[in-house]
């Protein structure tokens, strides 16, 4: 897929972020997109961006989580264009904290929108692709589909799944036409943290969003690669910054050692908070 021009795109989460940048992207490249997001004003905002610089885009007011909503999105999109060329699952919520803190709704919600709102675009548009043998699908995981990170075991397991899905349906699907690939992406520089709901031990929460905040990795940049992974398709593509790839692969060349380390500073950090939080109210 040398170029976008006439091909129809779908990206969830296109409110803001990755998911806004790839919908601009996609736009400015030719191909007319379809941008879904559950916040009416960012969701605005992406395609009045796009009309204003030429592009084509129409937005949807849509759940991915909500199977009902999603089919009703897929019938409308190929009531008009017949077919769809590009799924993209961007959408993503996150959920931190003490997993005896987390709730059964925080783990629902978290698996409604990032796992099962792939499932649901798969599921609706996937066979329109593989009946005209062409298309591609990217899900947007992350480092956290890599690495188990700690108070983040809602988040780390959807995305972690949507490693697995991309791999196991790349390679059922890519000799048929259809490739499918997981981007995982470190931190970016998106809000996540401070639109989430982050209930981290101590001041956590603040340091969290600080870093995210000062990454150096933005959205324009993840976009860029999901198009590359539309014009190249391959099952994995991970953009991970030089710290965050040491740990991946000692994770993979020792994981006994990793899993050590880990379950060490997560003690140790714990032990630190404990501390500071006595202090304060002694």
């Amino acid at each position: 897929m040398p170029t976008l021009e006439s091909k129809v795109a779908l990206v969830t989460g296109a409110g803001s972020g990755i998911g806004r940048a790839t919908a601009v992207l996609f736009a400015r490249e030719g191909a007319f997109v379809h941008a879904v997001d559950i916040d009416p004003v960012g969701l605005d905002g992406t395609v009045e961006g796009i009309t204003e610089q030429g592009g084509r885009a129409r937005g949807h007011r849509v759940d991915c989580g909500d199977p009902v909503a999603m089919e009703e999105l897929s019938r409308k999109v190929l009531e008009e264009h017949g077919g769809l060329d590009i799924l993209v699952n961007n959408a993503g919520r996150c959920v931190a904290g003490p997993v005896e803190r987390l709730s059964l709704d925080d783990w629902r919600r978290t698996v409604d929108v990032n796992l099962l709102g792939a499932v649901h675009g798969i599921h609706f548009f996937a066979p329109g692709m593989i009946a005209a043998a062409r298309g591609s699908i990217v899900n947007v995981a992350s480092a956290a589909g890599l690495v188990g990170f700690p108070f983040l075991a809602p988040y780390t397991s959807t995305k972690f799944a949507l490693v697995g899905l991309s791999e196991g349906l790349d390679a059922e699907l890519g000799g048929r036409g259809v490739r499918v690939t997981a981007i995982c992406p470190g931190a970016v520089r998106t809000g996540v943290a401070r639109r989430g709901r982050f209930d981290l031990p101590g001041d956590w929460n603040e340091r969290v969003a600080e870093l995210i905040d000062r990454s150096k990795v933005r959205p324009e940049q993840i976009a860029e690669d999901i198009l590359s992974a539309v014009r190249s398709p391959r099952s994995l593509d991970a953009r991970l910054g030089a710290g965050m790839r040491t740990v991946w692969w000692l994770k993979r060349l020792a994981p006994r050692l990793y899993g050590s380390l880990a379950r060490r500073l997560t003690r140790r950090a714990l032990a630190r908070v404990g501390t500071q939080v006595n202090r304060r109210t002694s």
